[in-house]
């Protein structure tokens, strides 16, 4: 019979997330799966540019598809009751991409 055995792979959708946790995707087509593409330089500054892997569009300003449920600013991780902790990382469990099961 051999030694044969098959490795189910699985893939989630990818997603990036901004500086503040939001989950941002594509501009053009609402796509979760944008890459960082280089960037854009200005006089002063450069912009981040970004490439959607769905519709293949650029963009410098990707919209946010889901919003974080804590903002950085707005509470101390000390005075969160453990329940909404919790909460959170099981989802920022469940959304990261799985490869292996």
């Amino acid at each position: 019979m051999g030694n044969s055995h098959t490795t189910n792979k699985k893939r989630v959708d990818e997603f990036r997330k901004d500086d503040d946790g939001n989950i941002i995707g594509c501009p053009k087509c609402g796509a979760r799966n944008i890459r960082k593409d280089g960037f854009n330089y200005y006089r002063d500054n450069k912009k981040q540019q970004w490439s959607c892997n769905s519709c293949h569009r650029k963009t410098l300003n990707p919209i946010i598809v889901e919003e974080s449920p804590f903002k950085v600013a707005d509470r101390d991780p000390e005075m969160m009751p453990v329940e909404d902790i919790i909460s959170f990382r099981q989802k920022a469990y469940n959304q990261k991409k799985v490869e292996d099961l």
